[in-house]
């Protein structure tokens, strides 16, 4: 009996005296306010496509449903303009709440944009295969403008990233007059006579082949002040093509005439209207030189699947045939020049035939 008395007492004062919430009722009563929504731990979750969390119809997707339709009702007729995620620890899941709350929020029709204002670990852009180097921290320091820094992630989701992290995160607020709300981007104007960057590493294989395959495609009736060309972001100024590409880019009709290799710089990437990578860090390097390239900059296959309206595959990159044999070389030269015809088909319409004699002499980009 005295065990149980002992056992009891114990149980009632631990109650009395423990601070923990452990009911959502207990956690409206202690701080005054309305409970909206409660998500259920998910073990799973960052394993799934960010799509289906959101969307699905799990445990989880369901409680964002939930969560939105009582953010709507929260305050008829005062709909919340800016709702912010956070909590008091790293590693809690603010990213992944506030991704798959944004995704319900969209697929309701809501416009919606999800800002990662997480300056120390940012995650949105991971999570969505979006650039990271531009973004928030972009448009605190005054290097672009907000509306410049959108990104299209699925569902019609506009997603201005962190960009990149400062070294000391507590201490960035916004200087002049740059502030505002990101909001949709207007259409850039028709470029008559557009000039094409394409980036890569050491400049001296796939970019110069992408440069003169495109040019010789491009149609010199239609676009007859294209420039065209390519620098590296590790390129040292001055050699000329590797010679297996030159052969390469022979047998395809293309000419080397005039090229050197040369390093990738702000002001190359400012005066492009279209920068074009082969892999997603030439391209990201490109946006952290020149933030405001942000929404012309992609990779050379990204670029194509987002004009052709191709649905996205596994892979937007080129690997390096450098090292692999000139066969490799010859097929990495065949997938440019098939890549190539469909960037000079979006910038001027029909160019030449396939055919290597139907090349036309490059229109070279000597500086911009």
């Amino acid at each position: 009996m005295a065990g149980l008395l002992l056992g009891t007492g114990l149980a009632v004062l631990r109650q009395r005296l423990g601070t923990s919430l452990t009911t959502t009722a207990q956690l409206a009563a202690h701080t005054g306010v309305q409970v909206l929504g409660a998500v259920p731990v998910d073990a799973d979750a960052a394993q799934r496509p960010t799509g289906e969390n959101a969307t699905g119809r799990s445990p989880w997707a369901e409680s964002f449903r939930h969560l939105r339709t009582n953010l709507r009702f929260a305050r008829i007729g005062e709909r919340p303009g800016a709702v912010v995620v956070t909590s008091p620890l790293p590693g809690e899941g603010k990213t992944a709440t506030a991704t798959a709350l944004a995704l319900s929020l969209a697929a309701s029709g809501t416009s919606t944009c999800l800002v990662d204002a997480d300056l120390r670990r940012p995650g949105v852009a991971t999570r969505f295969g979006l650039v990271q180097d531009a973004g928030l921290t972009t448009a605190l320091i005054g290097q672009a403008e907000p509306a410049d820094l959108d990104q299209r992630a699925p569902g019609g989701l506009a997603v201005p990233a962190g960009g990149p992290l400062p070294p000391n995160p507590g201490s960035r607020t916004p200087r002049g007059g740059r502030g505002g709300r990101p909001h949709r981007r207007g259409g850039r104007a028709p470029v008559s006579a557009p000039r094409v960057l394409f980036v890569r590493a050491g400049n001296l294989y796939r970019s110069p082949l992408a440069e003169r395959l495109l040019a010789a495609r491009l149609p010199t009736a239609r676009l007859p002040t294209a420039r065209i060309g390519s620098a590296g972001t590790h390129a040292r100024p001055g050699p000329r093509m590797d010679p297996e590409t030159r052969r390469v880019l022979a047998e395809r009709g293309g000419d080397d005439t005039g090229f050197t290799s040369r390093q990738l710089t702000p002001e190359l990437v400012g005066g492009a209207d279209l920068v074009l990578g082969t892999e997603r860090a030439h391209r990201d390097t490109a946006v952290r030189l020149r933030p405001g390239a942000l929404h012309r900059a992609f990779t050379l296959r990204e670029f194509v699947r987002l004009a052709t309206g191709t649905p996205p595959g596994a892979e937007d990159e080129i690997e390096d045939p450098h090292g692999a044999g000139e066969e490799m070389l010859r097929d990495c030269a065949e997938r440019l020049d098939a890549l190539a015809a469909e960037v000079a088909r979006v910038l001027g319409g029909p160019g030449p035939t396939a055919s290597p004699a139907g090349l036309t002499t490059p229109a070279t980009w000597a500086s911009c």
